[in-house]
């Protein structure tokens, strides 16, 4: 059972890395360096700080639209490093 709950989160988890352009856009998404989905925390880590700053701003609209994408609860958390 464990084990299908690790393997569940990391397939959410590549599933997330392949659409983050089309959920972020290409510009964003070219500065992102690594993302990091765990127990519903998502850590980006960006290149730019200038991305990160308008990431910030913009944190519940992501959660939102990825838990539209992944569903509810998928990410209740964002982390910018």
């Amino acid at each position: 059972m464990m084990e299908e709950c690790k393997l569940k989160g990391k397939m959410t988890e590549m599933a997330l890395c392949d659409a983050w352009p089309e959920l972020v856009g290409n510009m964003i998404a070219r500065e992102t360096s690594n993302l990091k989905l765990h127990n519903g925390r998502l850590l980006i880590e960006l290149r730019n700080g200038a991305v990160r700053h308008e990431l910030s701003y913009n944190k519940n609209v992501l959660i939102d639209l990825i838990n539209q994408k992944f569903g509810i609860g998928t990410v209740i958390e964002i982390n910018l490093a």
